[in-house]
């Protein structure tokens, strides 16, 4: 048994354990008692897709629960939970109504279609309340995020043994390499991630040259976009009718502490004025686009109007934490799964719980 699997029998036997002889719930209730605070957490979702689709979506695992999952996660929370609205977790922590003990907020990055497919039917299901932050220059459209323009078209170009350097290097991107090499030996997850991750810091004109490249390697006219689209307006209006409120994510998913000042206001600006513009309501939240920000961030969004930020840190909120960096727990398939990959309720109630967050 490796180090990995170890890890995660150890948390699956905790997280039974807990859960069977009811020692779970008398944790949160003293835990709350002891503190005189009310927790409340955040579960941050960003695709939630058909496990037989699975093969035609190029995001990477760590963004991507299947729906059959999902179901299973909102019934837990529908019974268990007191979920509310991200609007009305500004008025709890603003006094105006009382924060209950184990309250949830479920919030979504990005805007993928999706959401709309797969997530808002069971939403509706189990009456539950979303928020999902809107990256506003791909909606309506055919564009994809570089990210899964990378993946895809990386995994083509290594399926038809065709050269992977020489476009990286064209690029300036030499020290991607050794990654690449790891990739061509075996498909690694891992690997694909932390290729991602180091493209993060490469500015997106770049970006956007090396998978024109790719494209053009490739011969590739149409990226698979049919899994991989966002959501339109129509769709947004419609759900907008039933529980779901929208926030901002930008409009074009930069990493904002690598922008200058000019494309800061613009990004938390125009994505708010154009969702709000839409909609004909208030934009009161701004999701930060891969969770990167800082105190001159902060006070941008303070200045533009809205009244909280989320963030990717893990923990847990109480009406004291600072709400413009509100921690969220993000969910995906593989988090929450036992050792034959099937989804694990106890596990996810442990995590929720903010006893198992790593």
């Amino acid at each position: 048994m490796n180090k990995k699997t170890l890890k995660r029998t150890i948390k699956l036997i905790a997280s039974n354990g807990l859960t069977r002889l009811g020692l779970l719930e008398r944790c949160i209730r003293l835990r709350d008692t002891l503190t005189q605070k009310p927790h409340t957490v955040f579960l941050m979702y960003h695709r939630v897709v058909a496990r037989q689709k699975a093969d035609e979506v190029f995001s990477l695992p760590q963004i991507v629960v299947y729906q059959d999952s999902f179901e299973r996660q909102m019934e837990y929370l529908s019974s268990h939970y007191r979920v509310l609205s991200l609007d009305q977790y500004i008025e709890s922590i603003k006094g105006r109504i009382p924060l209950p003990s184990k309250t949830a907020v479920i919030t979504f990055d990005d805007g993928w279609r999706d959401n709309f497919l797969y997530a808002f039917p069971l939403l509706k299901k189990f009456n539950l309340p979303a928020t999902i932050f809107l990256t506003t220059g791909f909606i309506a459209t055919n564009r994809m995020f570089w990210q899964e323009s990378v993946i895809f078209l990386v995994s083509r170009l290594l399926s038809l043994r065709l050269d992977t350097n020489e476009c990286f290097l064209r690029h300036g991107l030499e020290n991607v390499l050794p990654l690449l090499s790891k990739l061509s030996a075996i498909d690694n997850n891992p690997v694909m991630l932390e290729l991602i991750d180091t493209l993060k810091q490469v500015d997106i004109s770049t970006l956007t040259a090396l998978t024109q490249c790719m494209r053009e390697t490739l011969n590739v006219q149409e990226l698979p976009y049919a899994e991989n689209m966002f959501l339109d307006w129509t769709q947004i209006i419609e759900m907008q009718q039933s529980l779901i409120t929208f926030g901002s994510h930008g409009i074009s998913h930069q990493l904002l502490d690598t922008c200058g000042d000019d494309v800061i206001a613009e990004e938390l600006t125009e994505s708010k004025k154009t969702i709000e513009g839409r909609l004909s309501s208030q934009v009161k939240s701004f999701a930060y686009p891969n969770g990167n920000y800082n105190s001159k961030i902060i006070e941008r969004l303070k200045e533009a109007g809205y009244e909280v930020g989320v963030t990717v840190l893990p923990g847990l909120n109480t009406p004291q934490t600072d709400p413009f960096q509100l921690k969220r727990i993000n969910i995906c398939e593989n988090r929450f799964a036992d050792l034959n990959g099937r989804f694990s309720e106890p596990l996810f109630a442990a995590s929720l719980s903010g006893i198992l967050f790593k």
